[in-house]
């Protein structure tokens, strides 16, 4: 899988850092890019297995559930608030949910793995309804 990895450079220490887009829990920082970028690997991979146990773990609770949540495809005039990066944020999460919704039907409640839900999202936004 590929993700994007936002880097900065710090220009008083010159240590790189990154966050990723699609893991923003993923986040790490090396001397070199080459560095930064081999420790993001690991931060995504460790990031994945967190959510994948605390998907398992919300199953066996019975806390998974999925719902359906209407998102509009352009927010009303927003104020310029210096916000609006955190706001495309939480509204293309929201449309991520909105998508699962469509999935509850065809995820089982045993022994669905994180990478299986993220196929069916794909799948979706496609139009590959299998």
């Amino acid at each position: 899988m590929e993700y994007t990895v936002i880097v900065q450079k710090n220009p008083e220490t010159g240590v790189y850092t990154g966050q990723c887009r699609e893991v923003p829990e993923a986040v790490s920082q090396g001397k070199t890019r080459d560095e930064l970028l081999e420790n993001m690997k690991e931060a995504i991979a460790l990031a994945e297995e967190c959510r994948k146990a605390d998907l398992a773990a919300m199953r066996k609770t019975g806390k998974l559930f999925f719902r359906k949540v209407n998102v509009p495809s352009r927010p009303k005039k927003m104020k310029k608030t210096g916000k609006d990066e955190k706001t495309s944020r939480i509204l293309e999460r929201q449309a991520l949910m909105n998508e699962a919704e469509m999935l509850n039907k065809s995820v089982k409640k045993n022994d669905v793995t994180l990478d299986e839900i993220v196929k069916e999202v794909r799948n979706v936004r496609k139009g590959n309804k299998n």
